[in-house]
């Protein structure tokens, strides 16, 4: 019997509610850096993502200015478009 390669996908599709990822040390919890929600981007983006978490916990913060955009802190945006 073929196997249908579009009917036997499966796994997570990690997202966030604005479809970007989440990246950098935690408000609550300093030293712990998230690097997470990148589905369907995680390969291409694995490297410079990995960087930039090295940066974080070598010199304490990501320098790029961009990548503010992905802090962990936006979170509570995501509660309050809930509502």
């Amino acid at each position: 019997m073929p196997l249908d390669r579009a009917a036997c996908w499966a796994g997570t599709y990690e997202y966030t509610p604005d479809h970007d990822g989440i990246l950098g040390a935690e408000p609550a919890a300093p030293t712990w850096v998230s690097a997470c929600g990148f589905s369907s981007h995680g390969l291409m983006q694995a490297p410079e993502i990995g960087r930039l978490v090295a940066e974080q916990i070598v010199t304490g913060a990501i320098t790029v200015p961009r990548s503010r955009s992905f802090h962990p802190g936006r979170r509570a945006r995501f509660a309050a478009a809930k509502r």
